[in-house]
């Protein structure tokens, strides 16, 4: 019997949200891209942006004899924290539960109208890790809970224990050195530094936290560590700071739009960061990474503003 530990959730999670559509509003072509030689022997040289990070964990599990219940309580004092996943230990006991809906919501929180983290399908098994009133508590991929209606889930007869690998520490990557360079004000300093603190957070569409977050949720977040109220979706953000037309004037903490589908349609976005390159959470990396801006991403670039 293999315990998926939430790994077909996610990954169904994942399918869907690259085919689900924010609306986004229309925007012009404004941007020059300045091709002068000193910027583009800027955008080519010396920094190698970082590997993306995986959102897979390696599993381990083994099969007990003994027949006792979930472990009841256990994260009482986290479960009901409201739209953020708890953190699980990284060595667990579960027992095993096969869903017996067509269908049913995994859920951040134990509230029926919490965020979905993903759906669960008939046949489906779960690794239930608490159970919690009318839920059960289920152990998701990358270690944290996502609670699920007991009505959909058949317990099995045995506990397995797993033990789930510790989070390596994020290294500290050549570009994120860019933040502590000279000619920066301490403006551009904290949007840097905070922008880099979220390297490696998994990216989820239309998520709005450090375990989980899209572009424009990112970018928002981070300006807001500076005083920054930007519009939560990305279409409506470049209605805010100071338009800049030419990409030979980019300077370190810029806001960036794209228009990832061509047309002025804006449905990404990042941050620049120097040196030719930029800090966005990526759906094509499944996290907060660094990209080249002058190989592929320039061409659909529309917009800069500046705050």
């Amino acid at each position: 019997m293999k315990i998926t530990a939430g790994t077909l959730p996610l990954l169904t999670l994942t399918l869907a949200l690259a085919t689900a559509a924010s609306a986004q509003s229309s925007s012009s072509l404004e941007v020059t891209v300045n091709t002068g030689a000193a910027l583009s022997s800027a955008a080519t040289r010396g920094i190698s942006a970082p590997a993306p990070t995986s959102s897979k964990q390696e599993k381990q599990a083994t099969s007990k004899t003994s027949t006792p219940a979930p472990n009841r309580g256990a994260l009482a004092s986290r479960a009901g924290r409201p739209q953020e996943p708890q953190a699980a230990p990284m060595t667990v006991t579960v027992r095993p539960g096969k869903v017996v809906f067509d269908s049913v919501a995994i859920r951040t929180a134990r509230a029926a109208t919490s965020k979905m983290l993903s759906t669960a399908t008939r046949g489906q098994t779960l690794a239930i890790l608490s159970e919690m009133d009318d839920l059960y508590g289920v152990l998701m991929v990358n270690n944290t809970i996502g609670w699920v209606d007991k009505s959909a889930v058949q317990l099995l007869d045995y506990n397995t224990e797993v033990t789930l690998e510790a989070p390596k520490e994020q290294p500290r990557s050549a570009a994120s050195g860019l933040a502590e360079r000279g000619g920066l004000d301490e403006k551009q300093r904290q949007v840097l530094r905070e922008a880099f603190s979220y390297m490696g957070a998994p990216y989820v569409w239309a998520g709005n936290s450090r375990s989980g977050l899209d572009c424009s949720a990112f970018v928002k977040n981070v300006f807001s560590t500076v005083g920054v109220s930007l519009p939560r979706h990305s279409g409506d953000q470049i209605t805010q700071g100071r338009k800049i037309t030419d990409t030979g004037e980019l300077v370190a903490g810029d806001r960036l739009y794209f228009a990832m589908k061509g047309g002025g349609t804006i449905t990404h976005t990042g941050i620049y960061i120097g040196e030719g390159f930029f800090i966005h959470a990526s759906s094509n990396h499944k996290c907060v990474d660094v990209d080249p801006l002058f190989k592929t991403y320039v061409n659909k670039l529309v917009a800069i503003r500046r705050d």
